[in-house]
């Protein structure tokens, strides 16, 4: 009977060791962040990272910098409070500029305690021969206008398509140095917002409109420097 009483209590010991263990384990563990990565995604700078564990974590802030020293607060995304699970994030910078820019995401707990990742740069200080440099709608045409500033003459494609990527119109023209302008008519898109990317050799700008006369969109036309793209041609 003694000897079934120590074996019980031992074996109860152990447990209680076991989880104490555990438990302070993972109470000393804080949120690891892995693969903070950054890549040029035409549109803007699109930030991903993943966590192998997380613990009370509220947000992650993401801050940006030009010098590598003052960072500014450029947005949020939300965490997931506590998990083991491996979690994958990403947040798209739309407002980065040209040249070399620099990264870092603020991790806060729900208690206000934060920790600082590593510092990621991303380098877009490349020659570029072509650079928007203003939109404008012409309400009366149902036309855009995009304003681009070129270094040398070159042709170049431009596609207008929704921010689901659905595209809509594509034309190529031919630039000379100096100010250029390219119309879209939109009096026959969808109201909604849209995206027009200009294609030049290995280089690309784009730039965001929103079309807020409604009309009804045709699925196929023919135009002189261009054509209406339809679901037939997407299929």
């Amino acid at each position: 009977m003694k000897n079934l009483i120590r074996t019980t209590l031992k074996t109860s010991l152990a447990l209680l060791l076991l989880v104490s263990s555990v438990g302070v384990s993972f109470a000393s563990q804080t949120t690891q962040i892995v693969g903070f990565d950054v890549e040029d995604f035409n549109i803007g700078n699109m930030l991903t990272w993943q966590t192998t564990v997380e613990v009370d974590n509220k947000e992650f802030v993401i801050q940006r910098s030009i010098d590598g020293a003052n960072f500014t607060t450029i947005g949020t995304v939300d965490g997931t409070g506590t998990t083991v699970d491996k979690q994958s994030y990403s947040f798209l910078d739309l407002s980065a500029d040209k040249g070399i820019t620099r990264y870092r995401l603020k991790q806060v707990n729900y208690d206000g305690a934060f920790v600082f990742s590593n510092i990621i740069k991303i380098d877009k200080s490349g020659a570029n021969n072509l650079t928007i440099t203003s939109i404008t709608p012409l309400e009366q045409g149902g036309m855009v206008e995009v304003v681009l500033d070129v270094k040398k003459p070159s042709t170049v494609t431009y596609n207008v398509s929704k921010l689901d990527f659905y595209l809509v119109y594509t034309a190529t023209q031919t630039l000379q140095t100096g100010k250029n302008i390219i119309s879209v008519d939109v009096s026959d898109f969808e109201e909604g917002t849209y995206q027009i990317t200009i294609e030049g050799d290995k280089e690309s700008e784009s730039i965001i409109f929103k079309n807020t006369k409604k009309k009804n969109m045709r699925t196929f036309a023919d135009f002189d420097d261009g054509k209406m793209i339809s679901d037939q041609e997407m299929n």
